[in-house]
């Protein structure tokens, strides 16, 4: 069995706890789940609690759409997982893609695993803060 209190996770025993009794409590078809991803194809509600409930999936990604669009379709997909879901964009135009009402210059980029704002790029405009569905 995994120590997760020990490195990479360092969980409390509260969450440790929490972790190995949400395992213990899915089925095959739940654990499965939880190994796929799924490129999110509408933000309707009824489309999204199907895939969850269906499927169980692990996370879904999305394509460059508004940001309340983005954030109330993350919101839909906690609202029907039994565990947390993974949430990942589908960037086409680097970290700045994600969504369509985000960077309007393209300033936003990627380095070492995080999205960084090039500061002499950056019109201060506010909309990367505005829309990110990730806060």
């Amino acid at each position: 069995m995994v120590d997760l209190k020990a490195r990479p996770y360092y969980l409390t025993d509260e969450d440790a706890k929490w972790v190995n009794d949400m395992i213990a409590g899915m089925s095959d078809e739940e654990k499965v789940g939880q190994l796929f991803f799924q490129l999110t194809q509408s933000f309707d509600e009824e489309y999204l609690k199907s895939l969850m409930e269906k499927y169980h999936l692990g996370g879904c990604r999305y394509n460059p759409a508004p940001g309340k669009a983005i954030q109330q379709m993350a919101r839909t997909l906690q609202k029907y997982a039994k565990v947390p879901v993974f949430i990942a964009c589908n960037t086409e135009n680097g970290g700045s893609g994600a969504c369509a009402d985000g960077c309007p210059v393209s300033c936003i980029t990627e380095c070492d695993d995080k999205y960084v704002i090039n500061a002499d790029e950056c019109i201060f405009c506010g909309n990367c803060a505005e829309v990110c569905p990730v806060g």
